[in-house]
Formats: structure tokens, sequence, C-alpha cells
């Protein structure tokens, strides 16, 4: 049996302030765990294509930190403007109940 769960896509400049921003969700438990992808970006920012190195965070929480996850994210993020994305995704029931287990609505 499946049951569902967030998973958030979200780039950083850098592994310094991924890493930061990660530990300070984790610690609120506001996320269950994050992957670190390298990667370049190509973007308009203010009417110029920028180039840009770097690292693509995607987190998985419970459904129900949607929000609070979001909020808490946008005051952790370097960018003016970050890019958090989220969808809702089918995991197995024992990671499901790992996650649940280390994430919290409070």
């Amino acid at each position: 049996m499946t049951k569902s769960i967030l998973q958030v896509y979200c780039p950083f400049p850098n592994q310094k302030t991924a890493e930061e921003s990660i530990r300070d969700l984790l610690e609120k438990r506001h996320i269950a765990c994050a992957n670190f992808l390298s990667g370049t970006s190509l973007y308009n920012w203010e009417g110029e294509i920028e180039h840009a190195d770097e690292i693509v965070v995607i987190m998985k929480t419970s459904l129900s930190l949607k929000t609070l996850l979001f909020k808490t994210l946008e005051k952790l993020h370097p960018y003016d403007i970050p890019c958090i994305a989220a969808k809702e995704i089918e995991v197995n029931s024992s990671y499901y109940d790992w996650l649940e287990s280390v994430t919290s609505s409070n």
C-alpha cells in the first residue's frame, strides 16, 4: 500500500547556504530529509539572461506541513525570490511511517 507525502524542490546559490537552511528545517522537524544535487541554471533576471551554478535541494515532508515549510523556507532562503515548488508523491508505507515519525506540525 502507498501513502502520499510532499516533495519540495528548491535551488540554492551554494552548498553552505543550502546545508544551513536544511539543518534548520531538520531541527524544526519541518522536513524528514533532503537530497542535494549540483547543477547549472540559466534564467532571466532584470532583463538579462543569467548563468549560475546552484545546489538543487529536494526535501520530503508531511502534506500537513506544506504551508509552514513554505513560510519558513522563504525566511531562511538567501534569494530575493526563491523557487519553492512542491508536489504530492506516493511512497511505500514504511517510508511514510518513518517520515511522519520525524516531522511535526508544531
